[in-house]
């Protein structure tokens, strides 16, 4: 999602829609921690191009598929997600006083890294697939619930004085 600033000016509206399907590299995904794969990526929106101030923005919604591992089998899930992102470039060579602005150097601006970026934000921390149950029994362990094998609790002689106050 690559836009160059010579096209931006040609343009004879400034507000222009955006609809386009992205997939990304698998290299990259591997190397998200959390994330196995990414499907159906589509960023929808509408951009702006003020070219009195050269200022491009974008307003966009981020939608897609997302395959993580189930926190309770570690079996792959694939997980819809949704995410706005609203971003603002600047074609110039001085600083920008305001730090929302992102200033590019040349005259070209690449979207895709940020929203790659908004994706990797929105990965969630625990799916659970939804016939996922947790294990009764493991290698050196075993789950027991909160009431199972409950004992009679001994108490303290010392303490069983203090039993008869709260009668």
């Amino acid at each position: 999602m690559k836009y160059n600033k010579l096209s931006l000016m040609k343009l004879e509206n400034p507000n222009f829609p955006i609809n386009e399907s992205i997939i990304f590299d698998p290299n990259l995904i591997a190397n998200t921690k959390g994330l196995n794969d990414l499907k159906d990526v589509k960023v929808i929106g509408e951009a702006t191009y003020h070219s009195s101030n050269e200022l491009l923005h974008f307003d966009l919604k981020i939608k897609g598929v997302m395959n993580v591992n189930c926190a309770y089998t570690l079996e792959p899930v694939d997980y819809p997600f949704e995410t706005d992102l609203v971003l603002e470039f600047a074609f110039m060579d001085g600083e920008m006083l305001d730090e929302d602005i992102i200033v590019c150097k040349g005259n070209n601006i690449d979207i895709t890294p940020y929203v790659y970026e908004e994706i990797v934000c929105s990965i969630p921390l625990k799916v659970v697939k939804k016939d996922a149950t947790l294990p009764k029994k493991g290698k050196g362990w075993e789950l027991k619930d909160d009431h199972e094998d409950v004992k009679e609790e001994q108490i303290d002689p010392r303490l069983a004085k203090l039993k008869e106050l709260f009668k």
